[in-house]
């Protein structure tokens, strides 16, 4: 983290040190231009990194800093303070809390929080960002969040998980099919072990501020005769345009010990009523094997139909 945080312009000392319930891991020293966000006024800014610990719970600043002004050093109304990131963990009996929020971008910040309990997991992920240029200036804000439980159902739709969501003044990008298994929305859902931080800056790629456009999200997570694992996403675009748009992805493994076979099938699939077009795709992703890992499973299909402009009543299917 020294080496980074030296190209960035900052200067690390390591503490280490505990001071009864507070835990010090570093101090440094940042050299900023003026910033709006912190007085205005280039200066040096003073950082910490640390955390409290009382009982079950602790409490994580990373990169606390107060911005001193290089014009203005005894007038403390020019100060200004800045966190980048806190994380926030509790455990109390058989219930464990995980919660973060970090800085992107000046005026855009990314959160995480996760709910585990002995019979269920809730977790959600968010973002909220203010966007001033010289054209518009406006807040943008999202959210989904995910219920992990045994919700049951017949073997073919058998329900381990639902989600929802919703965005304002955002949008949502969609992926290729053939990237589809590598939509961090799609991964939320089917949770696992993930990388905050590179979830959030693949989340911010993916859901991005854009003033009079809105989305509905809602997802679930199932199985099928215990055999096929799914995940499925609903997004709604409303606003500007209205849109549906639905992602998906199977996973097949066989057996779930020593596997012979891994499949996994992505879908993707939009109706834009302003272009006029239903478009459904289908694919093997590269993942896809059987014997062994070399030996790679391709395939997939694409559907395309018109309802609307000069090419209303056409329609292409396709086999890859």
């Amino acid at each position: 983290k020294a080496d980074k945080s030296a190209i960035r312009g900052k200067l690390w000392l390591p503490v280490q040190r505990s001071f009864g319930p507070v835990w010090c891991q570093q101090v440094g020293l940042e050299w900023m231009e003026a910033d709006p966000h912190l007085g205005g006024q280039p200066g040096l800014t003073m950082l910490l990194d640390g955390s409290v610990r009382l009982a079950g719970l602790t409490l994580q600043l990373i990169e606390l800093g107060v911005h001193l002004p290089a014009k203005t050093p005894t007038q403390f109304e020019t100060y200004g303070l800045d966190l980048r990131g806190i994380d926030v963990s509790f455990t109390g009996g058989s219930a464990q809390i995980e919660a973060g929020l970090w800085k992107q971008a000046p005026s855009s910040y990314m959160g995480q929080a996760i709910l585990r309990a002995s019979s269920f997991t809730l977790a959600a992920a968010g973002g909220y960002s203010s966007v001033q240029t010289d054209r518009e200036n406006f807040t943008s804000l999202f959210i989904l969040g995910v219920v992990n439980q045994a919700f049951g159902g017949p073997p073919f739709f058998f329900v381990t998980g639902v989600a929802a969501g919703f965005g304002y003044n955002s949008s949502v990008k969609l992926p290729a099919v053939d990237d589809v298994a590598n939509c961090p929305m799609l991964k939320l859902i089917e949770g696992g072990p993930t990388d905050a931080s590179q979830q959030f800056r693949q989340l911010s790629k993916q859901v991005v501020p854009q003033a009079g456009a809105y989305w509905l999200a809602a997802g679930v997570k199932f199985t099928s005769f215990e055999l096929l694992h799914s995940v499925a996403l609903l997004v709604l675009g409303l606003g500007r345009e209205f849109e549906i748009n639905v992602l998906g992805l199977s996973t097949l493994r066989q057996p779930e010990g020593k596997a012979i076979v891994y499949a996994q099938l992505a879908i993707l699939a939009s109706l834009k009523p302003s272009d006029g077009v239903l478009k459904v795709e289908a694919r093997l992703t590269p993942n896809s094997w059987i014997l062994d890992p070399g030996c790679r499973l391709t395939g997939g299909f694409a559907f395309y139909t018109w309802f609307a402009g000069p090419h209303a009543g056409d329609f292409v299917v396709c086999q890859i």
